[in-house]
């Protein structure tokens, strides 16, 4: 009975990838030639950023820039690079409401962030919206991904563990520095959960980290609300992009 109505629901509303639209045949997936054009971030990769390496590095390796300016987090790890191939698929879950595409990229992620995963008495908290923005879009792309995670990984979860206190302009167009400017204290622990994550390995989720402005911003937050380490995932990560201090 249930897969027969399955059938049908397919008939009439085929599944369709995420990145072309063409129409796939199983019930969560890429099509094949659009799985092929994601690029994966794996080793060799910074171990503070995620930073992919052009050349083979030791594992544990720093890039230049976190070596020369460390960022607030400890490791960051993403699935893809941004770019034309994976941002359909960001663009998608974000503002198309293709909130089924957090479950499609959970394995992806629960990959990329083995390293961080591994602790399992670490935190997974969503990069906040502003609750106008949250009214008008009606979810929060970061907290999809963090309750798919959670459901596959185990991990605790506090979906509310950062609030957005001053609502600010959008990130897209803005400069290095005029982003760094728009999310400085913008951000502060819940104080309903100030007892819950202190003392813990935070693993702070959202869907791209770009300069590293806004992650860096929630980081401060976290960590001066008495949080002990902060990891960062996400699903893609613009590469060459963090070049100045967060």
């Amino acid at each position: 009975m249930i897969k027969t109505l399955i059938s049908v629901v397919d008939a009439v509303l085929p599944r369709r990838c995420p990145v072309c639209s063409h129409v796939v045949h199983t019930h969560d997936g890429f099509c094949a030639s659009c799985w092929t054009t994601l690029a994966f971030i794996g080793q060799p990769c910074c171990d503070s950023c995620g930073e992919p390496f052009e050349l083979p590095a030791l594992v544990g390796q720093q890039c230049g820039v976190c070596l020369a300016m460390p960022p607030p987090w400890q490791q960051a790890r993403s699935v893809w690079r941004y770019d034309d191939a994976s941002r359909p698929v960001i663009t998608a879950l974000k503002y198309a409401d293709r909130t089924e595409l957090a479950r499609l990229a959970t394995p992806s992620l629960i990959r990329a962030g083995g390293v961080l995963l591994q602790d399992e008495t670490a935190i997974l908290v969503p990069v906040p919206l502003h609750r106008w923005r949250f009214f008008r879009r009606t979810y929060n792309q970061a907290a999809l991904l963090v309750t798919a995670v959670a459901a596959k990984s185990g991990h605790k979860t506090v979906l509310d563990g950062l609030q957005r206190i001053r609502r600010t302009p959008p990130q897209q167009g803005l400069t290095r520095l005029e982003r760094q400017r728009n999310v400085a204290k913008a951000f502060r622990v819940n104080p309903r959960h100030l007892a819950v994550l202190r003392g813990k390995t935070i693993i702070l989720v959202d869907d791209v980290l770009t300069t590293g402005a806004t992650l860096g911003a929630c980081t401060k937050a976290l960590l001066n609300g008495g949080a002990a380490t902060v990891h960062v995932l996400t699903l893609a990560r613009v590469v060459g992009q963090r070049t100045v201090p967060i």
